[in-house]
């Protein structure tokens, strides 16, 4: 199985002393990054965090954010990058959701993090100039050499978060009928009329469950983009706790 691990490993041996990556000043090798890559990796299993862990992420563009990226790769644990502009109620919600193990920021997302009470739970791993860690990057105990893919094809790689957009769901599921009747579609009509009212939404998803689903011609039903075979239990939510 040729995974991401293997892949870096690929351009390690081929390419050992070529360039790999430049943040300002520093210049990193790919052989010099791999035993970065591989310190890392080993801190955060120093840290308790292993194959299919979460790992929060808030970070601007730095190398830090690349190396914590591939040692995830390696070890099998799933980065969870998030907006480096997250506020600390926005935070806590995304922990938890994601059942994060551990969380790592610079000194952009200090206040969020200091803030937020899900993370006075975790390992904090400070970058930079950043309080409030319960240790730092740069400090993270581990082995610079002789690391391998751990990491499996049915393993996640990445966990991501939308913008946080408000949004509305509109879920059609009923067992499958072939027409969909006026009193129905007049439901569906108030239904949209009454999201496009408000403000706080900005976005209308219609989802249909079931056996059959198809579209109708009929132009006073575009507004529902589709014709369900299943007529309306309707549900309104919000995003707040997203599917």
């Amino acid at each position: 199985m040729f995974d991401l691990g293997r892949t870096l490993l690929a351009v390690v041996e081929r390419s050992s002393d070529a360039l790999a990556i430049v943040d300002e000043e520093r210049r990193l090798s790919y052989a010099a990054w791999y035993r970065e890559i591989g310190r890392v990796a080993r801190g955060l299993a120093a840290l308790g965090l292993s194959r299919r862990d979460r790992l929060a992420v808030i970070l601007q563009n730095r190398l830090e954010m690349a190396t914590l990226h591939w040692a995830c790769q390696f070890v099998g644990i799933v980065v969870t990058p998030l907006n480096w502009r997250i506020k600390a109620e926005e935070l806590d919600y995304c922990l938890g959701d994601a059942d994060a193990g551990a969380i790592v920021f610079d000194e952009v997302a200090a206040a969020a993090v200091g803030g937020a009470v899900a993370a006075r739970r975790l390992p904090r791993i400070a970058i930079g100039g950043a309080e409030g860690g319960t240790c730092r990057f740069e400090e993270l105990p581990g082995v610079a050499s002789g690391l391998a893919p751990q990491a499996g094809p049915e393993d996640l790689s990445l966990l991501l978060y939308t913008s946080g957009t408000e949004r509305a769901d509109v879920i059609l599921d009923r067992a499958p009928l072939n027409v969909i009747t006026m009193a129905e579609r007049e439901q569906l009509r108030a239904v949209f009329e009454a999201l496009d009212a408000d403000a706080r939404v900005r976005v209308i998803v219609l989802r249909a469950g079931g056996a059959f689903f198809e579209r109708r011609r009929d132009p006073r039903l575009s507004r529902c983009l589709a014709r369900a075979c299943l007529a309306p239990r309707l549900e309104h939510r919000r995003a707040g706790a997203l599917p």
